[in-house]
């Protein structure tokens, strides 16, 4: 057990290891979607199109960079379990959205060996790391026991604006993500099935994130989601002039 100074517990070995390794792909995959948009047909685990898509969920995989690399700094469990919880729900969401449309991933041979790779890998992943940092992440709470509050609580308005942006975020990404046909027409470029579900498995999380914060009601363990959630609309944001639509912003 790794205890700082103020008597909070830091992460173990173990979960740093976990941490280190989604880092790395995830750094991976925000340059195959965010910077090499327009390749995934022969560089990723599945073909996105529109281009604006695979720069959209690429900017999700740049803001859980930042989350990863900020929860790696020897910060006390009870200002990291936010960020590592997001990780999880978000892995969990993209294996079970993985696991109902293999069809559409570069398993086969007929799009390269890159891009086979690339599925192959995308699928170990999402089941490594939901199943195996789930189990570590229970042991790091129980290992942690209470952890003592420090630093001024988050102010009353701020509580209400996390509360209704994580609400907002939480009901569509859910909508996006169980009935994806009837939900995906709201969304301002088009979206398939599969891109439907891959945008909700950011938006829940993320907004589970500033529901989980605004519960917390503690600045000090609000910062690493706060800092991961202006990372991540900075990124859309990029993503969006980039790529913004003049005639036809229609998938496949």
């Amino acid at each position: 057990m790794v205890v700082a100074t103020d008597g909070a517990r830091r992460l173990t070995g173990a979960m740093r290891t976990v941490l280190v390794a989604f880092l790395v792909l995830a750094g991976l995959a925000f340059i195959l979607l965010y910077l090499r948009s327009g390749h995934t047909d022969r560089e990723f685990a599945w073909t996105i199109r529109p281009e604006i898509t695979a720069a959209f969920l690429g900017a999700g995989y740049g803001a859980g960079c930042v989350l990863v690399a900020a929860s790696l700094r020897r910060r006390p469990w009870s200002e990291l379990r936010v960020g590592i919880g997001i990780v999880l729900v978000f892995t969990a969401m993209i294996l079970i959205m993985t696991l109902l449309h293999l069809d559409r991933f570069h398993f086969g041979a007929a799009n390269g060996g890159l891009a086979r790779f690339a599925a192959w890998v995308f699928l170990a992943v999402y089941v490594f790391t939901p199943t195996v940092g789930t189990w570590l992440f229970v042991r790091e709470q129980r290992l942690a026991g209470p952890q003592p509050v420090i630093g001024p609580s988050l102010p009353g308005w701020l509580k209400v604006a996390i509360a209704v942006q994580g609400g907002l975020m939480v009901c569509f990404g859910a909508a996006l993500y169980v009935a994806p046909s009837q939900v995906a027409p709201a969304w301002p470029w088009t979206l398939t099935v599969l891109t439907a579900q891959a945008v909700g498995s950011w938006l829940v999380p993320i907004g589970l994130g500033n529901l989980a914060v605004m519960r917390e009601g503690n600045l000090r363990r609000a910062r690493v989601p706060a800092l991961t959630s202006v990372a991540y609309g900075l990124l859309q944001l990029g993503a969006i002039a980039r790529y913004v639509c003049p005639t036809d912003c229609g998938g496949s």
